[in-house]
């Protein structure tokens, strides 16, 4: 079972860095893309996480792997695709696993 937590989202909101800036207040029925880094396992990671936020918030899911670009963990996505992910969805995970 995944249990997510956003500690960090929370403490970032507290701290009052989040002024003037846009901050989603809930995750319900959001368009959500995942980013696969290229880490060993970092795609069974990502696959669990989407499963459980598409069960608990019913998020619309838009699948962005970094491998078909052939980027390496520590590249930048290309321009394109983060214009893309910019003006399409409301915010993105990326899977960082080993």
């Amino acid at each position: 079972m995944v249990k997510l937590i956003f500690p960090r989202a929370d403490k970032y909101r507290e701290s009052g860095q989040s002024r003037g800036r846009q901050v989603l207040d809930d995750l319900a029925h959001k368009v959500i893309a995942f980013i696969d880094d290229g880490r060993p396992n970092a795609n069974v990671a990502l696959a669990s996480i989407r499963q459980e936020m598409v069960n608990t918030f019913h998020i619309r899911p838009v699948v962005i792997e970094q491998k078909a670009f052939g980027l390496g963990p520590p590249d930048r996505l290309p321009s394109d695709v983060f214009e893309r992910l910019v003006n399409e969805v409301d915010a993105v995970v990326v899977g960082i696993a080993s």
